[in-house]
């Protein structure tokens, strides 16, 4: 029996010899791959990634992702995986660069948001990004050069049964070992709302894993689930009293979303040129409400994120965009609630119906109608769609024709990054010591604050102006590709930067509130100022006009804001609250009251 075991290990070593250069090139192969994985996460977010490097996680999934090479006897097939996932790993590098987290599975199939997007994605590469072809390089001349002319072939059935035993091996492993470090991590903690850092400490597979099972949306309304809804929802106090706001009165409303405005912009001037003078004008008017610190409370459905919060008081879902996970949901919402007061609602934007699936989206938020780019005459596009001064110019007279009183959304578009405008659109000019793309963004805003400015004063020579609330918002804080830089030269200038306006003219009324709010606020708070407390959904925020006392926010990386060591309680709702509309959106809620 020894002299068996003898001649079997001694024919294992043999064999296993001869594949030196095979398990060699493989093992060169993984470790190109994790250099790559290293890469990305330190070009994303520098030293910072080894507060969150799970080293151990990352070198298990780049042997998985590496393992369906055994199928082949052709080693170039190692070349091709590692090309596409370095493709991966740089798009997704992109896409953090502008949204701060990784490209969730489902954004795959929004290519209608390519659209005008080409200068901002290239605007965001950088020389550094350059280093993801050297492992590639290393790969490919270790190969040709060294390899290839000494790996043998493999039997068909000894690569099946290396694929399915190494396989197994590690899938059990890495599963077995990732269920272990759930039970150290709050599965609803700080990671868990980030896919980026998720990938850091618990590696690429993982994310895939974890996106595909919270893709898997069982859309049942347990009785389970509506006892956690409605008994969260029952311990808020925004749901007791009444209205702070006067007795509803048939007002139109206009609701101007501008594209990645900030508050520093609003009241700041620079060597005596004031950057938003119309905005300005309307915040000091005397009359109007005016909140400079909103926290952007946007996933990775960005702008469309926004209309949800600001239109059904939801926030995003845990992964992916709501408004392609969730289309055709039933929604209650602001424009539902007006309808039920007589109003006429309509949503106008200068892109295409297809970007971010607002087509789908208005319906679902229950405007009646959906003006877009189709219906404007096209005499200036720039990047994503019309340009503030058609679009504006053009929505003041389709307003004038809205059957009253009516509840008109617009959507902005020019200020968007990367910050760019044609040339006759440049009225601002940055100081020489301003930060290059700093200074760009605050011409857009400047310019953006041109065009409202001029779309009020059609609407007040047509009588509209007088007859309408109008409320002003950004529909998420603005990219920084150079964060240190804007943050260095706004603090020089007495401001910060990272937070929205809230600004609400003819609102019968003059109020400011430096106090954090959350985006999740505004409805509820819209629901308190008009007098609609009546309406059946009051959202997950809080009534925040006319408050004594300032309410924890809690944004989507659960950081928390107005913390005070007496409402844990409340700080523990909001973060809760994330969850709770996570699952009022996969089992579509109000479908199945």
């Amino acid at each position: 029996m020894s002299y068996n075991f003898k001649n079997n290990m001694n024919q294992f070593l043999k064999n296993f010899v001869k594949l030196k250069y095979n398990i060699t090139f493989n093992l060169v192969s993984i470790f190109c791959l994790l250099l790559n994985v290293f890469l990305f996460n330190y070009l994303a977010c520098g030293d910072n990634v080894l507060k969150h490097s799970g080293f151990y996680f990352h070198l298990v999934s780049c042997v998985i992702i590496f393992l369906p090479q055994l199928f082949f006897n052709k080693k170039e097939v190692s070349l091709a995986i590692l090309a596409v996932f370095t493709i991966y790993l740089l798009c997704n590098l992109l896409y953090y660069r502008a949204y701060f987290t990784l490209l969730p599975l489902d954004a795959y199939k929004m290519t209608a948001n390519l659209k005008g997007l080409s200068e901002s994605i290239l605007n965001s590469f950088r020389i550094s990004d350059f280093l993801f072809i050297i492992p590639a390089l290393i790969s490919m001349f270790s190969f040709y050069f060294f390899f290839k002319k000494r790996i043998i072939k493999v039997s068909a059935k000894l690569r099946i049964i290396s694929f399915a035993s190494l396989t197994l091996f590690f899938a059990l492993h890495f599963f077995n070992l990732y269920s272990l470090q759930r039970i150290k991590y709050d599965s609803w903690g700080q990671w868990k709302c980030d896919l980026f850092r998720g990938e850091c400490r618990f590696g690429f597979v993982d994310c895939w894993y974890w996106q595909f099972k919270t893709l898997e949306v069982d859309r049942t309304l347990t009785k389970q689930n509506k006892k956690q809804i409605e008994s969260w929802l029952a311990s808020q106090n925004h749901y007791i009293g009444k209205s702070a706001g006067k007795q509803f009165q048939s007002e139109n409303i206009i609701y101007i979303i501008v594209e990645s405005l900030e508050s520093f912009p609003v009241n700041l001037s620079i060597h005596d040129v004031p950057i938003t003078p119309n905005l300005n004008k309307l915040v000091n008017s005397g009359k109007s409400i005016y909140f400079p610190n909103v926290v952007s409370q946007v996933k990775g459905g960005r702008s469309s994120d926004a209309q949800i919060i600001l239109n059904s008081g939801l926030l995003p879902p845990n992964s992916g965009a709501a408004c392609f996970r969730f289309a055709n949901n039933k929604y209650l919402s602001l424009a539902k609630c007006l309808h039920s007061k007589g109003y006429n609602s309509c949503t106008f934007t200068g892109g295409d119906a297809s970007f971010w699936n607002e087509g789908v989206l208005n319906k679902d938020l229950g405007y009646d109608n959906l003006i877009s780019i189709n219906n404007y005459i096209n005499n200036e596009f720039y990047l994503f769609g019309l340009t503030d001064s058609t679009f504006l110019s053009q929505t003041a007279g389709k307003i004038a024709k809205l059957k009253r009183p009516f509840f008109a959304q617009l959507i902005t578009m020019s200020s968007h990054d990367p910050y760019y405008l044609l040339k006759k659109r440049i009225c601002y000019k940055a100081p020489d010591d301003c930060p290059e793309e700093l200074g760009r963004y605050l011409n857009t805003i400047h310019y953006a604050d041109k065009c409202i400015g001029e779309f009020l004063d059609k609407l007040d020579k047509n009588g509209i102006l007088k007859n309408s609330r109008v409320i002003i918002t950004g529909d998420h804080e603005a990219y920084k590709k150079s964060l240190i830089e804007w943050n260095d030269y706004v603090k020089k200038l007495g401001t910060i930067t990272g937070y929205t306006p809230l600004i609400i003219y003819n609102a019968g009324t003059s109020y400011k509130n430096d106090a954090y709010i959350g985006q999740i606020d505004i409805y509820t708070s819209l629901l308190d100022l008009m007098g609609l407390n009546d309406y059946g959904w009051k959202g997950l925020g809080h009534r925040v006009f006319y408050s004594k006392q300032n309410i924890p926010v809690v944004d989507a990386w659960l950081n928390v804001y107005n913390k005070t060591i007496s409402d844990s309680l409340n700080v523990k709702q909001m973060k809760e609250s994330w969850k709770i509309s996570d699952l009022i959106l996969k089992t579509n809620y109000f479908n199945n009251l």
